[in-house]
């Protein structure tokens, strides 16, 4: 894996940022990983704007409850297989953080030579600036998240069922902002400290001073040239000054890989209890085992030292590096999680509900830091993906079932691959083209749009469009509130007879 590091976002002699190439720098970091998951919860496919509700025209609403296993529409049943590239990109306040953080970065790029009063007023905005940056966008963060995902279904009476297989993996990159108190700075303290300081030195050296600044002129200096000398060889500046300020501030980088092998089966089980029902009504359940190997890295950077070297003239971009390579450090941690479900269905409606993680499955998370230790009581431990139930349900409008109206609902939060807040509320309807219908339908594509909502973490709204031809799904989201966006997409194949 060729790790981009994240210091390209870094102009090489100053602690300028961009936001554009921050997250063109995070997205490289996630996608340049050559490991091959809906752990979390996180729609793949045509599911993004099908919602969580199980959908007989996809392969992929397999995903969704492991209960729609066993649903064949073929007397002999069906059998399929799938390939599904899918994105989310989040990102919250990072805009307005950037600037205000480059106001304060700006102060070294025009710090004068006007000595140590001069230097203390830059170190003064500088601090202001920071809080201000911090303060006003405490949230800020991106998120990018990406996944591979290869399903095969199995759908047949004579497999007393369905059986599904995914092999998946999950791709995570997080960049966060970090302050845990107010950054200090008392410049008449500070000043005073760094001038006595200079005064004792030059006190303790005068005598060779003065040797050395005759041999330097060949001749005796004067009163004035040796006060000149010292001042300038001892007196504090810039650099001297940022030594005395404490910012508590930092950033959060996380980068997390993730590979998921996924067994589902669901059957048919109102027969198999006896329980007596009206015709075309059925009721269905189902089971899945995750079996997850993951590596999670975070890395906590503090901000001071990047300042002090940025005003020393020093590549902030490599001192960086050594700071975020141990992100590449890999761990086999295994995970297993249980998925339950249960549907019932008729022929004009269906209504389910789906319990994820049942058995409360948690991914540690490395700390790689060498740097802003004072972060510890911050620095996330592990991704807890705790027990979250979901309900879901679709309305066919019409007999053939081309026109579907669905929705599925969260009833609790969880974290997520991201370590992010997760519950959802998902609207949707969907045209779809008869599997029996004339020619010249085969030009005609399925048509779907969604709406979506966190209703924890980021309250983030999504609308989303998708269409298929043949084979070939493409389904897109995007969402902004004022000062955060999120997008999601899904590129993928499915094959199903």
């Amino acid at each position: 894996m060729t790790l981009i590091y994240f210091c390209i976002f870094f102009r090489s002699n100053t602690m300028k940022l961009n936001f554009k190439t921050l997250t063109l720098s995070l997205a490289m970091l996630v996608l340049q990983s050559n490991v091959i998951a809906s752990v979390d919860g996180q729609p793949i496919g045509p599911n993004i704007n099908l919602t969580n509700a199980s959908n007989q025209n996809t392969i992929f609403a397999r995903d969704s409850n492991p209960a729609w296993l066993g649903n064949y529409q073929k007397k002999d049943g069906n059998y399929g297989a799938g390939l599904d590239l899918n994105f989310y990109l989040e990102e919250s306040q990072m805009e307005s953080f950037i600037d205000d953080l480059e106001d304060g970065m700006d102060a070294i790029d025009n710090k004068g030579t006007d000595g140590i009063d001069n230097a203390v007023a830059t170190t003064e905005k500088m601090i202001k600036d920071i809080n201000t940056a911090f303060g006003n966008n405490k949230d800020a963060f991106l998120s990018i998240k990406a996944s591979i995902s290869i399903p095969i279904v199995l759908e047949s009476s004579k497999l007393y069922g369905g059986w599904s297989i995914k092999q998946s993996t999950h791709l995570v990159g997080k960049f966060n902002a970090l302050q845990t108190a107010p950054g200090t700075f008392d410049g008449k303290v500070a000043l005073e400290k760094l001038v006595a300081d200079a005064e004792a030195k030059i006190l303790a050296n005068a005598a060779q001073d003065l040797i050395d600044l005759t041999q330097q002129l060949g001749r005796a200096p004067s009163a004035q040239e040796l006060k000149d000398h010292t001042t300038k060889k001892y007196m504090p500046d810039t650099e001297d000054i940022l030594d005395e300020i404490t910012t508590n501030a930092g950033f959060g980088l996380m980068y997390g890989k993730s590979s998921e092998l996924a067994i589902g089966y669901g059957r048919r089980v109102d027969n198999l209890l006896k329980i007596k029902l009206a015709k075309k009504q059925k009721i269905k359940a189902g089971v899945r085992l995750k079996i997850l190997k993951s590596s999670y890295n975070q890395s906590i950077i503090g901000i001071d030292e990047y300042m002090r070297a940025s005003a020393k003239g020093d590549d902030v971009g490599d001192k960086m590096k050594d700071d975020v390579k141990d992100l590449e450090e890999d761990h086999n941690d295994t995970t297993i999680g249980i998925d339950i479900g249960g549907q019932f269905q008729t022929d004009k409606y269906q209504a389910g509900a789906i319990l994820r993680n049942l058995n409360s499955p948690s991914i540690p998370i490395h700390n790689t830091s060498n740097s802003a230790t004072g972060f510890g009581a911050v620095a996330d431990k592990e991704i807890e993906l705790k027990p979250q139930l979901s309900i879901d349900g679709a309305y066919y409008m019409t007999k053939n079932k081309m026109f579907v109206l669905a929705g599925s609902l969260d009833l609790n939060k969880t974290e997520n691959l991201s370590n992010d807040e997760s519950q959802w509320i998902k609207l949707g309807a969907s045209y779809n083209v008869p599997k029996k219908s004339a020619w010249y339908y085969s030009f005609v594509p399925d048509v779907r749009t969604s709406y979506s909502k966190n209703m924890a973490g980021s309250k983030m709204s999504l609308i989303g469009f998708g269409l298929t031809f043949g084979v070939l799904n493409l389904d897109l989201a995007t969402g902004k509130d004022d000062d955060k966006q999120a997008y999601s997409g899904s590129l993928g194949l499915e094959f199903f007879f």
